[in-house]
């Protein structure tokens, strides 16, 4: 008779699972690969899997049982503070890419966030029009978010193949010597950046104009020519920037909200880049 459960370490739940259909005969002195039902553990924790094994007039039973101990982690949401809920930006984004998101989720900035690459917003699961990811601040006033760029991504905040994804009331500042970008909005291979929205932020970068070959801009939305991004918005911002535009899009759709921007007083001209359709 074999069998195997699941038990929560914490005793919050457990999974029995009867497989008396499955018994089998293993000749001695060898192996068989035995596949389980699957099963559905509808609480977030730490379990063991245990699975024992029995033979009739065993006279040893003390290695009949091995275990195996496995994390469930559902799907965040609600409303989750950094630091608070998480003590930083990369161990958050870390989970949002184990397990995505169930719900809508807001992110609060509780005090100034300072790295030293860029944060990098991947693809998230369970993102849709539903089911958004919002940053904002936790703060009365705009929250401070500063990131130092890299030679592949000049910016303080790559939204890299992220999609629903809002930047709301923030201070964004690239620096270091790669920080010529505040925001970058890009597709990877195969998926696009799109329905994404920046309001309400004031945005600035540090480099010089004269370091960067991919450009200088405070907002690049930088689409796939093969699969472009569709439906990004921007508005109300604030943007100082000093290099080739305030705002660059390439291979952007159904981009709204451009001419509701505020521009530095001195480049106003310099944002009048055409987007690329």
């Amino acid at each position: 008779r074999r069998h195997t459960r699941f038990r929560n370490v914490t005793g919050v739940q457990t999974c029995a699972l009867p497989i008396s259909s499955m018994n089998v005969n293993i000749p001695s002195y060898s192996s068989m690969t035995v596949s389980f039902p699957l099963t559905a553990i509808d609480s977030a924790g730490t379990y063991t899997a245990e699975l024992t094994s029995e033979l009739p007039g065993d006279a040893d039973n003390s290695n009949d049982t091995t275990r195996m101990q496995f994390k469930v982690l559902l799907g965040l949401h609600g409303v989750l503070s950094v630091p608070g809920s998480y003590s930083s930006i990369p161990g958050l984004l870390d989970t949002l890419a184990q397990v995505g998101v169930d719900q809508p989720l807001v992110v609060k900035f509780t005090s100034p966030i300072n790295e030293t690459s860029p944060i990098m917003i991947d693809s998230i699961q369970g993102a849709s029009s539903v089911n958004t990811i919002r940053f904002t601040s936790g703060i009365n006033g705009r929250a401070s978010v500063s990131a130092a760029g890299i030679p592949s991504y000049p910016a303080a905040i790559v939204l890299r193949g992220a999609s629903y994804v809002t930047l709301d009331s923030l201070e964004i500042s690239a620096t270091g010597n790669d920080g010529n970008i505040g925001v970058m909005i890009g597709g990877v291979s195969g998926k696009t950046a799109s329905s994404n929205t920046i309001k309400n932020c004031v945005i600035s970068n540090a480099a010089s104009p004269g370091l960067s070959s991919i450009g200088y801009y405070g907002i690049y939305l930088k689409g796939l020519s093969a699969l472009k991004d569709q439906g990004n918005s921007i508005s109300n911002n604030d943007i100082s920037t000093f290099g080739q535009a305030a705002i660059r899009s390439d291979n952007n759709n159904n981009l709204t909200d451009r001419k509701s921007t505020r521009l530095n007083s001195s480049h106003v001209s310099e944002s009048r880049m055409p987007s690329s359709a």
